[in-house]
């Protein structure tokens, strides 16, 4: 269930694993007081839950982490791939400027 309160949108802890794709409260909470997640909002006596555009927002800079580090990825493999050619283009501009 999805409430609104100021025009925002409050995420059940439900819905937030749901959506995040964890399996347990305790990664969550773990997460949260690494301040790697969200701070969830209390909605009731024993009930918490999160605004919806802060756990966009944290979603969305997993999806850039994620795109950084591919980019990251490969450009190490270019690296690696150019520094594993060198030597034998060296090789072959020495071989083409030495006459016979």
């Amino acid at each position: 269930m999805t409430n609104k309160v100021g025009g925002r949108r409050i995420l059940t802890f439900a819905e937030v694993l749901d959506r995040s794709g964890f399996r347990s409260k305790t990664h969550m909470y773990r997460l949260i007081a690494a301040g790697a997640f969200p701070q969830p909002v209390p909605i009731g006596v024993k009930r918490v839950g999160f605004l919806e555009n802060e756990f966009e927002a944290w979603l969305d800079s997993r999806i850039q982490l994620r795109e950084t580090r591919e980019l990251d990825a490969r450009k190490r493999e270019i690296a690696r791939a150019a520094v594993s050619h060198a030597p034998q283009v060296r090789a072959k501009r020495g071989a083409e400027a030495r006459p016979e």
